[in-house]
């Protein structure tokens, strides 16, 4: 499920015609001392993301679950959330402006084409009840993020890139035959 909304979520972000390279779920790499965000290529390899005009996603905690039981429905009903963030960079004159507040402008319009509330389209394909990306917070401070991101390497972002950073939550609601019928066929 998560991989079919996460390409939902790219193509939202494709939309804004700012970035080159969009990735879906990538994880950090711990290699000896250093870790860093890469993408899982096959055979268990992994390619650490370049940071050019790219946009990519990946889990920051526990998947949680919970369940209730649905007396009317005589079904079992579960909400299952997935911490997530989305990491960003891309060259600061995308939108051929130059001034203070271009930073918190790209942040804004990935956070307002991201969220969403019980996508309809989304829950029509993956026969859910409710599919939400719930923003938590963003960030635009580069030194913190690359701290967050990599470990023992020297920042290599320069102040001609906006880094940035974006917490969401997907939530998805539905029945536990919904789940069990979509990872059956996953």
């Amino acid at each position: 499920m998560l991989e079919v909304i996460l390409a939902h979520i790219n193509t939202q972000i494709e939309t804004l015609e700012h970035f080159k390279t969009l990735k879906s779920l990538c994880e950090i790499i711990k290699k000896e001392d250093i870790s860093f965000p890469a993408e899982y290529c096959t055979k268990d390899e992994y390619k650490q993301i370049e940071l050019d005009s790219v946009v990519y996603h990946r889990l920051t905690g526990e998947v949680t679950q919970s369940e209730i039981e649905d007396e009317e429905a005589c079904a079992i009903q579960v909400t299952r959330t997935y911490p997530l963030r989305v990491v960003f960079t891309i060259p600061k004159n995308i939108l051929n402006t130059d001034n203070n507040f271009i930073d918190l402008k790209i942040a804004e319009n990935i956070v307002k084409v991201i969220g969403l509330k019980n996508s309809k389209t989304l829950n029509s394909s993956l026969k859910t009840d409710v599919v939400s990306v719930i923003v938590k917070s963003y960030s635009i401070d580069r030194e913190k993020i690359w701290s967050e991101e990599y470990n023992n390497l020297p920042m290599t972002v320069d102040y001609k890139l906006i880094y940035g950073a974006i917490e969401y939550d997907v939530v998805i609601q539905g029945t536990q035959s919904c789940f069990n019928t979509y990872e059956c066929n996953d």
